[in-house]
């Protein structure tokens, strides 16, 4: 699901910020695999590490730790 909202995210902010489509492309051919990448090395292990060794009643307040951190 990760590669659809990152996409999302590149798409809505092209438009947000007023650019074309042209843009879009140069953007998503530049950034799109380094930071899908970037996702899966940081979210992975962390995701495996709450959903393995983390209490069912902490796993939302981690992952919001972790959320907090990668922005």
């Amino acid at each position: 699901i990760a590669p659809a909202f990152l996409f999302l995210f590149f798409f809505v902010m092209n438009l947000l910020e007023g650019k074309d489509l042209s843009e879009l492309n140069k953007k998503l051919k530049d950034r799109y695999w380094s930071a899908l990448k970037m996702n899966w090395k940081v979210w992975t292990p962390f995701q495996f590490i709450n959903i393995n060794y983390i209490p069912g009643q902490f796993r939302v307040l981690f992952a919001n730790l972790v959320a907090f951190f990668w922005y």
